[in-house]
């Protein structure tokens, strides 16, 4: 998704489920992303499109942003998304 949404060049890190040994609903993912980061979960958005994934990121504690698919995850859409999660 990340490479078809042109979105992969703002990325610092991609994370798989080959990464983890839990899989979504399970935050391990996003945890060990954050962690990766160096960030804290109150300063992360998370994209995503399942409700394992919703489930899994709001567990984690980080800002979601539920899209319905890899057209709705553009540049402008997640600058959006983050400046109402700042106001």
């Amino acid at each position: 998704m990340m490479d078809r949404s042109n979105l992969r060049p703002y990325l610092e890190a991609l994370i798989s489920n080959q990464d983890v040994k839990a899989g979504k609903p399970d935050p391990e993912i996003y945890l060990k992303t954050i962690a990766l980061l160096g960030v804290k979960p109150a300063e992360t958005l998370v994209v995503e499109d399942n409700e394992h994934g919703i489930a899994a990121a709001r567990s984690a504690g980080a800002y979601l942003m539920v899209v319905e698919g890899v057209n709705d995850v553009t540049l402008d859409n997640v600058l959006r998304h983050i400046r109402r999660v700042e106001a």
